[in-house]
């Protein structure tokens, strides 16, 4: 028995074989019917309770046209008008999907005006109404999954399911469609967009036409391998891309083979002649350094670093080649500064610590540009503010040492009013501290020549300024080299106390959070010594006045200062002076430490 409102399939009259709508039910069972008239357009979804869809005849495609839905010959709209409700087919036969069509399907998809929208809808068909239709193989096993197919399940695997990945990186994309997120599609290599492509559209598009030629280049590969042997084959250039991808580091590349090598050396290449973003890369970084598979040469190192900068812009590639030219390494040791600091300024700009003290220093001494000294002290003075911050935090692979350097050089220079040899020596000392932590935390390119420098300058300083190696106290009327840690953004913990050897004052960095302590990079250069530490304490003698909070002992502060008047030392919170201490000595002994350095340069 119908019911009003039912979808029904009018079987008499002159709308016979066409669907109408129930408007009214006789006693008799026969029915009142509204044509479709077309007020329900094909290809909208229209809800249809359960007995009127049971009465809508599918659409019935044979196996050819299942076949041109496929490989996309035909798709899902040009049928839409005979298909009601939306969907509403199904096949008559069955068809093997193989990874041609799918190959095809994407070829005939890309000519097509809307290509993500027409994907989309093409793929969802075979997801959801013709998957078990279509014999389909594997759809993705990780075993089968491979850049370089052997077997047909192979192929079939990786291209299905790299098809798959697509479908739903873009459905994912189609559903939230954020301004803010610029998405892109990346499987196993890494994708070169165009540098002009600014929208979010034009990215997807990018990706969506680097994965079809992905696929069509992995069946195309496949096609030309299967009937040669292996030591013929060829790869496509995201093949090419995964086998340079396939190594984790520098180490398991050295452990290859020299056959793997050369495959490596070729594919780089290859790619490298289609202009190719990761080639480039690979090759001005191997000539720079060198690597297991390309020997160092500067000059190479210029060509392929200059082809990568003029291609992206790349800052660190910037940063190279100002090195090269500062070093003089592509012109026989003679510098060329114009250059080095054209490049490096393009490094600065982009935050990269060696730009920013390089071009600093050469500001400093007007090499390759006009001389300023205040914008180029400022420049290494936030530097190293900022490094020995981090480095403090246990950043250890940070430039602190390259900063701390050139701090020194500049005290030794006189160029900083009032800091002359003894500052100089305590930056030294900050600054071969800082390179072997670096090192022993991974490094940076060419430490050995910059741990040679500090050491140079490290001696060379000494021939000015002479601490007594085996001195290991310190007596000042003011606990000297603490000012730095006020220009911390958190409080300082204070505790002025007394034990049995009488008064002594202790400073550490505070945290909000739970956690280790942040420990304080302290230097006195007249004890030549430089350590990090959680605590640092003086003993006090000569003690006069003293004042503490009521809250006891302990306490945080975020400014002191040296009242002229009484020579306390007052400690401030929020402005108003919570402690003082005022004492003829405050001294430092580091005799129990094991951190003495020794007159020998170089050595701690």
């Amino acid at each position: 028995m119908f019911r009003q409102g039912d979808w029904v399939t009018i079987k008499y009259g002159e709308y016979q074989g066409r669907y109408g709508k129930v408007s009214a039910v006789h006693v008799d069972g026969s029915c009142m019917v509204i044509p479709y008239n077309g007020a329900n357009e094909p290809g909208q979804v229209i809800s249809l309770d359960d007995s009127g869809l049971s009465l809508i005849e599918p659409r019935i495609l044979s196996r050819t046209e299942l076949e041109n839905l496929m490989k996309a010959r035909v798709m899902y709209r040009d049928i839409a008008p005979e298909v009601f409700p939306a969907f509403n087919i199904r096949a008559g036969g069955t068809y093997r999907l193989e990874p041609e069509d799918i190959v095809e399907a994407l070829r005939n998809i890309n000519r097509r005006t809307d290509p993500l929208g027409e994907f989309k809808e093409w793929f969802w068909l075979i997801q959801n109404l013709f998957y078990e239709d279509l014999q389909i193989r594997e759809r993705y096993d990780e075993d089968e999954f491979s850049d370089a197919p052997e077997t047909e399940d192979q192929l079939f695997s990786t291209v299905f399911s790299l098809t798959e990945r697509l479908y739903w990186r873009l459905e994912e994309r189609f559903v939230s469609r954020e301004d803010t997120e610029k998405y892109i599609v990346r499987f196993d290599e890494e994708t070169s967009w165009d540098d002009n492509i600014l929208t979010n559209t034009g990215l997807e598009e990018t990706a969506y036409k680097a994965v079809c030629e992905d696929i069509a280049g992995r069946v195309r590969t496949f096609e030309y391998n299967r009937q040669r042997p292996r030591k013929e084959w060829v790869y496509c250039p995201s093949q090419k891309r995964h086998i340079i991808n396939s190594y984790e580091s520098e180490e398991a590349l050295a452990d290859t083979s020299r056959q793997e090598q050369a495959l490596y050396r070729k594919c780089v290449k290859d790619l490298f002649a289609l202009n190719d973003t990761q080639a480039m890369k690979i090759l001005a970084w191997g000539y720079l350094e060198g690597s297991a598979v390309y020997r160092q040469n500067f000059r190479l190192a210029e060509r392929y670093l200059l082809k990568l900068y003029q291609k992206t812009g790349d800052a660190y590639a910037a940063n190279a080649l100002g090195g090269l030219y500062y070093e003089g390494l592509t012109r026989k040791g003679e510098p060329d500064y114009e250059k080095a600091f054209f490049y490096y300024s393009y490094g600065a700009l982009a935050g990269i610590d060696e730009s920013i003290y390089s071009c600093g220093d050469m500001l400093i001494h007007g090499q390759g540009t006009v001389r300023n000294i205040d914008t180029g002290m400022n420049l290494i003075v936030d530097g190293y503010k900022d490094t020995m911050y981090r480095f403090s935090e246990g950043e250890f692979d940070n430039r602190f040492a390259d900063y701390a350097l050139k701090m020194g050089n500049i005290c030794r220079e006189n160029i900083i009013l009032g800091m002359g040899a003894r500052d100089a020596y305590k930056f030294y000392l900050e600054a071969q501290f800082a390179i072997r932590k670096r090192r022993k935390a991974g490094g940076f390119f060419r430490d050995e020549v910059v741990e040679e420098k500090i050491s140079q300058a490290i001696q060379n300083i000494r021939e000015t300024y002479q601490p007594d190696p085996d001195r290991n106290v310190l007596k000042a009327d003011f606990p000297i080299y603490i000012s730095h840690l006020f220009e911390d953004r958190f409080p300082i913990r204070i505790t002025i106390g007394q034990d049995p050897s009488g008064y002594f004052l202790k400073m550490s960095r505070f945290r909000l959070v739970p956690g280790d302590t942040p420990r304080i990079l302290v230097t006195f250069p007249e004890l030549s010594y430089v350590n990090l530490v959680s605590e640092l304490t003086f003993r006090l003698e000569d003690v006069g006045v003293v004042k503490v909070p009521d809250s006891g002992e302990t306490f945080l502060t975020d400014g002191f200062t040296k009242n002229e008047n009484t020579n306390a030392l007052e400690f401030y919170s929020g402005g108003e002076c919570i402690a003082a201490i005022e004492a003829k000595w405050f001294v430092i002994d580091v005799a129990k430490e094991k951190m003495l350095m020794k007159m020998s340069p170089g050595s701690i």
